[in-house]
């Protein structure tokens, strides 16, 4: 009978990696329930256990009351008084005695006992176990987790960590062109601790974004010295994701460590990943180059961050070239959408053509196209000139606004900015208003005001921000986007020419 327990009480140690003493423990608690079932709920015991013979005494012990109701679990003063008891020359209500005739033998347990020693012990192992996973897990999610498919049922997978601790990876969990089978070893991170009326359940995942986080940092061992942080993560599992990455040394190349030598260590990270493509930029918290370098591969011709107080988000409008609209957008808007989701910014794209339009209408009306080709000029001056008597011939016909209210010919307003030194109040977007308040801080001529910069034009008496701004894109499309375009058109025709010959 004692081999017996010892034997048992040692495969649990090994099987349940429960000690000894604890076992002990729940073995007591067991035998106590055990007595109970026999003797009654207000019944109580003494229990010793050997732990070298495993040896097992049981006396039963009694309450001294004035007058017994149990007599299984009361006894009276008398009767106590009469008791050989050690250690007790004198008894009284409310002590508790035992006595060497009142020892129990396990055999003397009924059927009904023994089950209820075996399931009180069951309960306290099983209670003990779920402790043990809440307290070594607890601290452990978002961790990467390894083990074995037990068992697969509608998709939803049960995974062996090890031989006591089981997880679920459940269906909406995995990547969809994933099949598991029983056998198979998985990593996937741990995401949440359930609890259940079967104790806790760790739930793993393998389309949570922190799993490739946690991917790099097994394969990137910079990423684990702190050397190199992911600062932002945009997933859509299985078929593309962007990371941002930041370097703590400045020697150290954050995307370069990333990748690897010949991309063998994101080669890992896609192999486990089953080929799903992964970008991977430098972080900066400029938002306009952190926004560019997210809409990778396509180039983006301008970012104009607006407002977040007036608009109420975080947004931007993304300005390309139109054979980089679809690259910035695209299959399914899946590249704007997960540099939206990178930079934490509404991104509205637009073709180059749509937000010169744009401009367009801000600074002039927008009845004119200002940018059309025109024959190359001789210099700078003389393009801004030949610029404005373009505006100027859509005032003569009606379709545009007058640079000054008077119905002048492209021929003499050529003649009159052929200097570049013209006055503000003639320059097409500049009211009299305007041209008055920087008239009297000094600037009178489109030369003058060429080179400001904003803060300069905000330091003018009565210059609102929303007049600096009006007036910023002015200059800056009459003396660099306007040249541009004339450049573009005149280059694009004759290289078109020569492309369909």
């Amino acid at each position: 009978m004692t081999v017996n327990i010892l034997d048992a009480l040692g495969q649990i140690t090994r099987e349940r990696a429960i000690s000894r003493d604890e076992l002990l423990e729940m073995l007591k608690s067991g035998l106590v329930a055990g007595i109970k079932r026999k003797f009654g709920p207000e019944a109580n015991a003494d229990i010793s256990v050997d732990p070298a013979t495993g040896g097992i005494r049981i006396f039963l012990v009694k309450e001294v009351v004035e007058q017994v109701e149990n007599p299984e679990a009361q006894i009276s003063v008398d009767e106590a008084s009469g008791l050989d008891l050690e250690g007790k020359e004198e008894v009284k209500v409310g002590d508790t005695v035992s006595s060497p005739d009142w020892e129990i033998e396990i055999g003397e347990f009924g059927r009904n006992a023994v089950q209820a020693v075996k399931q009180m012990i069951v309960q306290r192992v099983r209670e003990e176990e779920r402790n043990k996973v809440r307290a070594e897990y607890a601290h452990r999610v978002g961790e990467l987790l390894s083990g074995t498919v037990q068992q697969v049922e509608k998709g939803n997978c049960l995974i062996f960590l090890n031989k006591q601790t089981e997880a679920i990876l459940p269906a909406r969990e995995q990547v969809r062109r994933e099949h598991w089978r029983q056998g198979d070893t998985v990593r996937a991170v741990l995401i949440d601790i359930r609890e259940t009326t079967k104790g806790p359940q760790l739930i793993l995942s393998r389309v949570a974004p922190q799993f490739l986080k946690t991917l790099f940092q097994l394969e990137v061992p910079e990423i684990l010295q702190g050397i190199v942080e992911i600062r932002a993560l945009a997933r859509e599992p299985g078929s593309r994701s962007k990371i941002a990455v930041y370097s703590r040394d400045d020697h150290v190349d954050p995307v370069g460590a990333c990748v690897g030598l010949k991309g063998s260590r994101v080669q890992a990270v896609v192999s486990e990943l089953a080929g799903e493509r992964i970008d991977i930029v430098q972080w900066t918290d400029e938002p306009k180059a952190f926004i560019e370098r997210a809409l990778s591969p396509a180039d983006v011709y301008r970012i104009v961050v607006q407002d977040e107080e007036t608009v109420g988000e975080k947004a931007a409008t993304v300005v390309v070239a139109p054979d980089q609209l679809s690259l910035a957008i695209g299959r399914s808007g899946q590249n704007v959408r997960l540099a939206a989701k990178l930079t934490g910014y509404r991104l509205d794209l637009i073709s180059k053509e749509e937000y010169i339009a744009r401009e367009k209408e801000i600074l002039f009306g927008g009845k004119r196209d200002i940018f059309k080709p025109v024959p190359p000029a001789e210099d700078e001056s003389a393009r801004r000139a030949d610029a404005l008597a373009g505006v100027a011939e859509g005032a003569t016909d009606g379709t545009g606004p007058a640079s000054n209210g008077q119905p002048d010919t492209a021929s003499e307003l050529a003649t009159r900015f052929s200097g570049g030194n013209f006055s503000l109040a003639e320059v097409p977007g500049i009211d009299s208003a305007m041209a008055e308040q920087l008239s009297g801080a000094g600037f009178r001529t489109f030369d003058d005001i060429i080179d400001l910069e904003e803060a300069d034009i905000l330091g003018v008496p009565g210059i609102t921000p929303e007049a600096a701004n009006v007036l910023m894109r002015l200059i800056e499309e009459l003396t660099v986007e306007v040249d541009d375009e004339y450049d573009d058109a005149a280059g694009g025709g004759e290289d078109e020419g020569k492309a369909n010959s």
